[in-house]
């Protein structure tokens, strides 16, 4: 993710964010409605079909009162000035096909942490431990077990 999301989006996308979320919700529909329209922007090009079923059926289990202030809160919330206080190892992952936290807003995240590795996972959208679970999950064991040093960048290989 990005420390102000509403930084990297412009006002039109930003209104656009807000628009597909909120007008269902608003006019009756449930989570899983607006999901099933919401996930070619969430996914990258290769994601499989289990993938997709999985992200409505994780969609599907937010309460839209929740989800509603969430959406306004994503937009107002910064905390950009505290990540050059960041004294621990930091991983960030990042999908190369991510509309919402593109790989270049991953990199000016980096470029802000002390100690902050960027991963980009090929053909993956938003929902990477969903659309590719293996290279997420080994990624982040090689991370948690220091097999890295502090401040490299890889590009993962699927």
């Amino acid at each position: 993710s990005f420390p102000s999301f509403g930084q990297t989006l412009s006002q039109e996308q930003q209104q656009e964010f807000l628009r597909k979320r909120r007008e269902p919700l608003l006019s009756g529909a449930g989570t899983g409605e607006m999901a099933g329209a919401l996930l070619d922007s969430l996914l990258g090009p290769t994601a499989t079909p289990e993938a997709r079923k999985a992200a409505l059926h994780s969609i599907s289990q937010l309460r839209p009162a929740s989800y509603l202030k969430v959406l306004e809160a994503t937009l107002s919330f910064d905390r950009t000035h505290a990540l050059a206080r960041s004294c621990k190892p930091t991983l960030l992952l990042y999908g190369e096909c991510d509309t919402l936290v593109t790989p270049q807003a991953g990199q000016r995240v980096q470029a802000l942490i002390p100690h902050a590795q960027t991963a980009v996972l090929p053909t993956a959208g938003h929902l990477l431990n969903l659309e590719a679970p293996d290279v997420f999950n080994q990624l982040v064991e090689r991370f948690l077990h220091g097999v890295d040093e502090p401040g490299t960048r890889h590009d993962a290989q699927s």
